[in-house]
């Protein structure tokens, strides 16, 4: 039979359970959660708690949990390899080994060359290179010199005997007590000779070798061109450079890249410009005051044995040179017959000279005649100075007769033969020295003419030359004096300079300068444009002062707006009073200023958008009654395209300008009589062209016929002389300005393709663009033009449109029979509706903040649970501490009551 299992006996369960004894809840450990309102049937499973049993509950997890993170922190117990290519398998272990020796290499290479920026520069010892020199152990380097110096030295180590003899010891003493002759100070000196001997001894050797190692080195070079002139054995081929022996040696002798100069700020050129400018000026100072910047070049001259320096003319003043001139020329003067003449005329030239220096301003026949005059007085000095042989010799003569004399009372042929030759050879050399004085002298002088006419010269074109420094005037009528007569070439420099000058970074007044500046410069473009009358110098003006007008708004944005701002409401009021009339090129400049120096893009700026509105009205309210309104119309609706090509906006105005000008060309004007009761056509003018009772202008040539304008080039812009005079309406004209319109429309409708309402803005384009196909008189550039324009409609109104659609709503559900619950407050506070949406956000954040209370209660919890397992630590710490110190203390006690002892016990043996 099979074993059973015995079940448990019978009763042992609840003997159990009747021993062990069941656990009673402490009544003061029970914390019961009292609610501020009964709900009935509400049940709750807070409504008591165990804080105790909670307690326990949260110390244990945070033993098992936090107390183990903090005795394993800071603490690894794995080894990572994190050597190069462990990690990847797909790497074989030559492939592992090469890349860390590569990354080895490449640290080292880095730490080696971080700071080296200068790779091209060449290391060199006495005239070689360092990749010349072989071996770098020099024969005459220091270390040979200490040797030298310390003779008893070997290899850097004292010999034996010396050691023995001069350390302490008794070597010395030793000695001298063993042979008394000699004494300490004699064992002193002989050592100290013996090491002046050995010293000498090496130095001789090293000259010796050093003398071998030159005379070596001679030979060779002696030996070289023998070996190279050698013949060879046999031509052997050598082999071709391999592909990585040239890459090699290009990547050798590559470039390097080399380190930059530092970038200059705004405020150090503007210095360095300022001072540039004022050098130049102290220059351009020097050369009006005859002082030239350039080294005078030195002519040699030739000067006799004898010359003691009676004549030499120094390097002086201008008028210090024409006296000694003056005095060298009366001089010589007393010696030859025409004296007095040639003063005359000397003098006379000087005074044209001094008069020709003191007219700055001399004209072409004044710079004529001095140069006659210098020609004159030239050839007059040149004829005083000739040389007259007859004087000479009427003045050697009579000591010629002496000598001859002294001569013949010598009484002998060979001396009277020998005194008349020596004679003879004073007399040649005497006269041949006086001529070259007198050569000298007239190349000085002309030296110094030349020298004074290059002066004068200099100092005019220093006079004429253009000031390099500028102040800011404090008036309009100081500018006015700066400016006048000058080029607008000219006073764009003028400008230019004042603002270097002037540049706010030098001084803080120069912002307050510089803003005044800018209203001068204001009135004077005003001025400029409404005094041309025939010439348009207004453009040019403002063309070379653009960039630094730009500068100043730059630095004084507020100044410079006002300014402008302050321009065109005097413009707007000049306007207001002719109404109807197109304004001048004075008005127009300040439009076209505006937008080189302000954005334009923005959706509202304080100039801008008032120039915008003023052009508007001149485009809405002024006829078109001449050749100068089209120009002047044209301008502004060019000036439009400038204002909007990048906010892309839409102007009405200048659509309708260009419609009017195509009007204007087309033959409908003329042929459209008034009928009573007749409708309108369907193509007409827009306000404030009228045809009504006749046409105010007609841009249609008069001689169709001819067809002469079918030739006609057209250019793509109008002239500046168009703004301007009372020139009548000719054929080119018409066709200038039909092709310009139609560029700028063209340009029009490319900028406004993103506008949904770019169809119907330029619908009524295309009517006048087909009649204007029909006219004959139009050159085939002109056709080609409206040709493209018309594709371009067309492209813009084959487009789809989108049509504006209501937002779907969403429908409405169905309407269901179930109850509305209300809240219902019985606190008797009275709340306001609130929607579900609100109400679920409410939740959300009581929620949120309720468990963010929960948190921060046990992270501080947790901070004490950390600060109490420290303390703990802590306190083990000391009490170990204090029972080591207890334990040595003792054991030092014990230690001394022995040595007592023993202490006691040897002094009862004694």
């Amino acid at each position: 039979m099979g074993k059973t299992k015995k079940g448990p006996k019978k009763g042992t369960s609840d003997a159990r359970k009747r021993t062990e004894p069941q656990k009673t809840l402490n009544p003061f450990e029970v914390h019961v959660n009292r609610q501020k309102f009964q709900v009935l049937g509400r049940k709750l499973k807070t409504d008591r708690g165990l804080p105790g049993v909670a307690r326990a509950k949260a110390l244990k997890k945070r033993k098992a949990t936090l107390l183990q993170e903090y005795k394993l922190k800071d603490k690894t117990n794995k080894f990572l390899d994190r050597r190069i290519g462990e990690r990847n398998s797909a790497m074989t272990v030559e492939d592992r080994m090469t890349a860390r020796f590569t990354a080895e290499r490449m640290r080292a290479q880095s730490k080696k060359e971080m700071f080296n920026l200068a790779d091209d520069e060449v290391l060199t010892h006495r005239g070689q290179t360092l990749n010349e020199i072989e071996k770098f152990d020099d024969p005459r380097s220091d270390d040979d010199d200490d040797d030298a110096f310390n003779p008893l030295r070997s290899k850097g180590h004292l010999d034996a005997e010396f050691v023995k003899d001069a350390h302490f010891g008794g070597g010395l003493l030793s000695r001298a007590n063993e042979d008394g002759s000699k004494s300490r100070k004699d064992l002193i000196e002989q050592l100290i000779t013996e090491s002046k001997r050995r010293k000498a001894e090496q130095q001789k050797a090293r000259e010796q070798t050093l003398d071998l190692t030159e005379k070596l080195d001679t030979e060779w070079k002696d030996l070289l061109p023998v070996i190279n002139a050698a013949p060879k054995a046999a031509d052997v081929e050598r082999p071709k450079p391999d592909s990585f022996d040239m890459l090699m040696r290009q990547l050798k002798f590559e470039a390097t890249g080399k380190p930059t100069d530092k970038l200059k700020s705004e405020d150090q050129i503007a210095k360095e410009e300022k001072e540039k400018l004022e050098e130049l000026e102290a220059a351009r100072l020097r050369r009006m005051q005859g002082i030239s910047d350039q080294p005078a070049e030195v002519v040699p001259t030739h000067r006799s044995a004898d010359d003691l320096d009676d004549k030499y003319v120094f390097n002086c003043s201008a008028e210090c040179e024409e006296k000694m001139e003056h005095e060298n020329d009366a001089g010589d003067s007393d010696q030859d017959d025409e004296g007095p003449d040639s003063d005359e005329d000397e003098e006379g030239d000087d005074d044209n000279e001094g008069d020709d220096e003191e007219n700055d301003n001399g004209n072409e026949e004044d710079n004529d005649g001095e140069s006659g005059d210098e020609s004159e007085s030239s050839d007059d000095d040149i004829d005083d100075l000739k040389y007259d042989s007859s004087d000479e010799e009427s003045a050697f003569v009579p000591n010629g007769k002496k000598m001859s004399d002294a001569g013949e009372e010598d009484n002998s042929n060979t001396g009277k033969t020998s005194t008349k030759k020596t004679m003879t050879k004073r007399e040649e050399e005497s006269t041949n020295t006086h001529k070259k004085e007198q050569k000298s002298n007239v190349d000085k002088t002309l030296a110094i003419r030349e020298d004074l006419k290059k002066r004068k010269e200099l100092m005019e074109a220093a006079r004429k030359e253009l000031p390099y420094t500028f102040e800011v005037p404090d008036s309009y009528e100081e500018l006015q004096k700066v400016m006048a007569g000058r080029s607008p070439e000219y006073q764009g420099v003028i400008v230019e300079r004042m603002v270097k000058c002037t540049h706010p970074s030098l001084n803080k007044d120069n912002k307050e300068k510089l803003g005044h500046l800018f209203a001068l410069l204001m009135q004077h473009l005003h001025d400029a444009a409404a005094a041309d009358e025939n010439e348009n110098v207004c453009w040019s003006v403002l063309d070379r002062l653009v960039a630094s007008l730009f500068d100043i708004a730059h630095w004084c944005p507020e100044k410079s707006a006002e300014c402008i701002r302050q321009v065109l409401k005097e413009k707007q009021q000049e306007y207001q009073k002719k109404r109807k009339c197109f304004p001048g090129v004075d008005t127009l400049i300040f439009l076209k200023l505006i937008s080189l120096l302000f954005p334009t893009s923005d959706f509202r700026h304080p100039v801008v958008t008032p120039a915008l509105v003023f052009m508007g009205q001149i485009l809405s309210r002024c006829r078109v009654e001449s050749r100068q309104d089209v120009a002047k119309g044209l301008l502004l609706v060019s000036l439009f395209l400038e204002y909007t090509a990048l906010s892309k906006r839409f102007s009405p105005e200048s659509i309708n300008f260009l419609r009017n000008i195509l009007y204007l060309s087309t033959n409908l004007p003329s042929t459209q009589k008034v009928v009573t009761g007749a409708k309108l056509p369907a193509i007409r003018p827009i306000p404030p062209v009228k045809i009504f009772p006749s046409p105010c202008l007609s841009l249609h040539p008069t001689d169709r016929k001819k067809k002469s304008t079918r030739n006609n080039e057209p250019s793509d812009r109008l002239h500046a002389s168009d703004l301007i005079g009372i020139e009548p309406v000719d054929d080119m004209f018409c066709v200038n300005s039909v092709y310009v319109s139609l560029r700028i429309l063209s340009s029009m409708a490319s900028q406004l393709t993103s506008l949904p309402a770019c169809r119907p803005i330029f619908s009524h384009i295309t009517p006048l663009l087909k009649t204007l196909l029909e006219e004959k008189w139009l050159p085939s550039k002109v056709t080609q033009e409206i040709q493209k324009l018309q594709e371009l409609l067309q492209s813009i109104n084959e487009t789809p449109l989108k049509y504006l659609v209501a937002t779907p709503k969403r429908p409405k559900a169905l309407r269901l029979y179930e109850p509305k619950i209300e809240q219902v407050y019985t606190d008797g506070k009275q709340r306001r509706p609130v929607s579900r949406e609100k109400q679920e956000t409410q939740k959300l954040l009581h929620r949120v903040k309720r468990e963010k209370k929960g948190a921060l209660r046990e992270i501080r919890k947790d901070r004490d649970f950390i600060t109490k397992i420290r303390l703990k630590q802590q306190l083990k710490s000391d009490s170990e501490r204090r029972a080591k110190v207890k334990e040595i203390y003792g054991d030092a006690s014990n230690l001394q009551g022995e040595m007592k002892k023993l202490d006691r016990a040897n002094k009862r043996k004694k």
